[in-house]
Parts: structure tokens; sequence; C-alpha cells
């Protein structure tokens, strides 16, 4: 007898063997459950989530634009625009960019 019984519990899922609480349930179950959950969640959170106001900066921010010519390398290969160095420096200037 205690044969029998030692082959219906090595049968037995690990999870279930660990956790006898677990509830097993279909994917399809799960997912509508899982989706309903966040569904309610974001209804409920949406009011008290909120964006925090800009933080006070005590100066300027140094960051500054530049442009490599290396990113406009195919219109320098002396195609027929006339692209040079001298008309990048100039394209540059015209964006408002700090360096080139």
């Amino acid at each position: 007898m205690k044969s029998t019984t030692a082959n219906h519990s090595a049968s037995r899922n690990p999870a279930e063997k660990s956790n006898p609480t677990l509830v097993s349930c279909s994917r399809r179950e799960l997912l509508a459950t899982v989706s309903w959950y966040s569904v309610l969640s974001s209804l409920s959170v949406k009011n008290v989530c909120q964006a925090i106001e800009p933080m006070q900066r005590l100066a300027p921010a140094r960051m500054r634009l530049s442009l490599a010519a290396y990113s406009l390398r195919d219109m320098l290969k002396g195609n027929k625009d006339g692209w040079d160095l001298f008309k990048f420096v100039d394209y540059c200037h015209t964006q408002g960019l700090d360096g080139a």
C-alpha cells in the first residue's frame, strides 16, 4: 500500500507539493484576471499620480548643441550640390548651433 501512495505523490506537480494553496487556472482565466486588475488599478490611480513641478535651477543649462561634419559626409563628398566645409559652417550658423 505504501508503494501506490508513493507513486501517486511522485506524479504530482512540484509546485503543488511546495505550496498546497496554489490554485490552478487556465491561461485565458489568468490573462482575463490580470487585465481586469490593470484596468481597475489605472482607474483608481488616475487622479493620484501627477507630475511634479519643474525643479528651480540656480544657473541656466550648460548644454550646447553642435554638429559634426561626419554627419553630413555624403553631402561633403563633392556632389553637384557644391557643399564644402565653408557651406557646412554657414549651415550650422543658420541652424543656431554653437559649434561645428
